[in-house]
């Protein structure tokens, strides 16, 4: 297989450099095929690079020297080239739960959520949607600018991504100590012209509702999108309404 990672098809390459990472677990001689892959994620080769970081992810909890492994994904997260960027930070999500640095981690991902380019964004917002990831937002020194930067991109970006950002702003809410502000920008994001936003965020409302003693606010937001325009909103408000409704 790793024969295969040097073939003169770029598309090969690139298959065969994944394959390695899902069949680790498989693999008979666990310490070579982590060197084939050590390989991959130091080659020249910017399809190897794009395989490596994928199988770094796929084979890590496998993988016995998951120090050198680190060192490579993270490496790789800095690669010169987006794509390559774009894939090690997908494999963020795996290898959270098993690296003792993840300040690092976090560090980098608050990085990427201000690039330039559109994929390593995207990527570095779903990892902020790990289940295995969110808890630990609590401890990040500047969780404070993490969330303003997502509330931007919920609010200045375009497409899949500002419902995803909006996701992650849901998720992480419990865990931000200023809840009275995060508030503010979910009860501001209420009002998105986009439906996908509102879609999520109707659903941060019963987040938030546990967690202020002021629930006036959050009262009128849901009455608003019990009448929203958007089907899903409307249904969604209104069953929570019924929920709460004898506090």
């Amino acid at each position: 297989m790793y024969k295969l990672t040097r073939d003169k098809k770029a598309s090969v390459r690139i298959i065969a450099a994944y394959s390695l990472g899902n069949l680790f677990s498989l693999a008979p001689d666990k310490e070579k095929a982590w060197k084939n892959l050590h390989k991959l994620a130091n080659s020249e080769d910017v399809y190897a690079r794009i395989g490596g970081a994928k199988s770094i992810g796929s084979a890590f909890r496998d993988i016995s020297n998951k120090q050198e492994a680190w060192n490579d994904l993270h490496k790789l997260t800095n690669d010169q080239e987006a794509v390559v960027r774009a894939n090690a930070i997908n494999s963020l999500d795996p290898v959270f739960p098993y690296i003792s640095d993840k300040q690092e981690a976090w560090r980098n991902i608050h990085k990427f959520l201000n690039e330039s380019d559109f994929r390593v964004k995207y990527c570095a917002v779903n990892f902020l949607n790990s289940d295995a990831v969110v808890p630990t937002f609590i401890s990040v020194p500047d969780n404070q600018q993490i969330w303003e930067d997502l509330v931007k991109i919920a609010v200045k970006e375009e497409g899949f991504i500002k419902f995803n950002a909006s996701r992650a702003l849901t998720g992480l809410y419990p865990y931000l100590p200023d809840k009275k502000q995060g508030w503010k920008d979910l009860h501001e994001l209420t009002n998105s012209k986009n439906y996908l936003v509102r879609r999520e965020v109707v659903y941060s409302l019963k987040v938030a509702f546990e967690h202020l003693e002021d629930k006036t606010q959050i009262w009128e937001d849901l009455h608003r999108l019990a009448n929203d325009e958007d089907k899903f909103v409307r249904s969604t408000a209104a069953d929570f309404l019924k929920t709460i409704a004898g506090y």
